[in-house]
């Protein structure tokens, strides 16, 4: 009798400890990072071609991105996939392959994370200073970046030199990245100032 209680013990300790792990197993994967698996992404011929594949996949991805954050997550991780590929296949490209870097740090942006994405854009700023294209879409994200932040006073400055260098050019790209730009510029609002009434309720609430 003695030994067949024993056993029962045995048993509900066993039970228990594998309950136990199952647990502990359900929590690791719910805190570990999403892992994007890697695509199978075609070499194509020219930086151009391979740019619009990029740019495809792209557009289809956007058409809706997932609210859980995990799973959006992987659907900006496989974006900048199909944008590396055009990095790593042409990487003296002066055209396409700029457009590329900028589309990974619009990636960072999309997650929240706009203090790597702002760094990612002025160092792609860096690489290409006499590429108008690169300077004034790099310049116009960074102010877009700048106002989700609520650094309105910088998104401001940066929509202001944009619609001013680019406004009156002959590419209808800048134009266009300059209108936005002006358009921003008149309708972000000011920073509150600290010491205000208003001021001291944003920062009370952290809305500023």
């Amino acid at each position: 009798m003695r030994h067949f209680c024993l056993l029962i013990l045995l048993a509900l300790s066993l039970t228990i400890i594998d309950g136990c792990s199952a647990i502990s197993n359900m929590t690791n994967k719910k805190e570990k990072a999403p892992e994007a698996k890697e695509l199978v992404i075609p070499d194509l011929q020219t930086a151009k071609d391979q740019f619009a594949y990029a740019t495809r996949y792209e557009s289809i991805t956007l058409g809706y991105v997932n609210p859980d954050k995990h799973k959006k997550y992987i659907q900006m991780d496989k974006i900048a996939q199909v944008h590396k590929a055009v990095i790593k296949n042409f990487p003296s490209d002066q055209e396409y392959t700029p457009l590329s870097k900028l589309t990974i740090a619009d990636c960072d942006a999309r997650l929240g994370n706009y203090h790597a994405a702002i760094s990612k854009w002025q160092q792609i700023m860096s690489e290409y200073p006499n590429n108008e294209l690169v300077q004034c879409r790099a310049k116009f994200s960074i102010a877009r970046a700048y106002e989700q932040e609520g650094q309105y006073a910088k998104a401001k400055e940066i929509d202001k030199e944009v619609a001013l260098n680019y406004g009156g050019s002959s590419n209808p790209r800048l134009r266009q990245y300059a209108a936005q730009s002006e358009s921003a510029y008149l309708k972000t609002r000011e920073e509150p100032k600290s010491t205000s009434p208003q001021g001291i309720m944003d920062k009370l609430f952290n809305r500023s």
